[in-house]
């Protein structure tokens, strides 16, 4: 079942946050409305300033009723 669902992450839409070189990809999923979602973009900024980590944003719309169209807004692009 693992495999299926990182499957289906990996293929779905995501926002690139960084190097496509980078030696770390890390799949986020992100509600704009969560200020953890924040803390993490802005506390991973040294490493993907480095080109050490690419941050992958799957955005999601599930805490407040503005999420969804937040998430909309911003991806896929």
């Amino acid at each position: 079942m693992a495999d299926t669902v990182w499957g289906r992450v990996e293929k779905s839409h995501w926002i690139g946050d960084g190097s496509n070189k980078a030696p770390h990809v890390i799949d986020v999923l992100k509600d704009q409305n969560y200020p953890y979602c924040n803390k993490l973009w802005s506390d991973a900024r040294p490493w993907i300033n480095a080109g050490k980590m690419q941050l992958r944003h799957i955005m999601v719309g599930i805490l407040t009723p503005a999420s969804a169209g937040k998430a909309a807004a911003l991806g896929p692009l």
